[in-house]
């Protein structure tokens, strides 16, 4: 579909969002903040495992709602440890072994400050999730546990029609979702239209 360009930049901020399973924070603060401007229309739900399920206030009832449904979460790195310039990191998510070895990585801390980093080393073989060594740049103090780090790719961009961008899998779907929901709400026989976002689908 062709977006216009309120669509285009929510495509290119929402893919941008670093991400990783079970550290999904920042898109569903992005989400609920999406939600809470349509809210004379909309009502998120969250479950106790923080996955999100957004209906119509005026759903019909005894009719079947039709939910759209995409994942939070990407491929990427969460830090472990901080030594000095040394970060000890794991990777959740499924991606060939060859794209690992020597690679450029972006560290991104809680007041969203980018950090380059190369890795250095990978076990493959450790369990539940594979561990990487990087080494920073310079020194990051900011850094801790629990932040993420990914591929250091240019930023999101739309080039000949195709979004080019961190994280199509599945943000890029999550965008389409709200884009899709956004035109839907002027569509009265579309109230049984719901979305329903979950987390942690790289780890199953």
């Amino acid at each position: 579909m062709s977006l216009a360009a309120h669509e285009r930049k929510l495509a290119l901020t929402l893919t941008g969002i670093p991400t990783a399973a079970g550290h999904e924070d920042r898109v569903l603060a992005f989400i609920e903040g999406w939600v809470f401007v349509r809210s004379a229309h909309l009502v998120l739900r969250r479950d106790d495992g923080g996955n999100m399920l957004i209906t119509h206030r005026r759903s019909p009832r005894g009719v079947a709602p039709l939910l759209v449904t995409a994942h939070l979460d990407h491929p990427a790195f969460v830090v472990r440890r901080v030594r000095q310039r040394e970060l000890d990191l794991e990777f959740r998510g499924g991606v060939h072994h060859a794209y690992f070895p020597g690679a450029r990585l972006q560290v991104i801390d809680a007041a969203d400050r980018t950090h380059a980093a190369r890795i250095t080393s990978l076990d493959a073989k450790a369990r539940p999730f594979m561990r990487i060594t990087a080494r920073l740049a310079k020194a990051a103090p900011a850094l801790r546990p629990g932040d993420i780090a990914r591929w250091d790719l240019p930023r999101p961009a739309i080039r000949k029609g195709m979004l080019h961008t961190h994280a199509c899998d599945a943000l890029a779907a999550v965008a389409a979702a709200l884009v899709a929901l956004d035109r839907l709400l002027a569509q009265p026989r579309a109230r049984h239209v719901g979305l329903l976002f979950t987390r942690a689908e790289e780890v199953g």
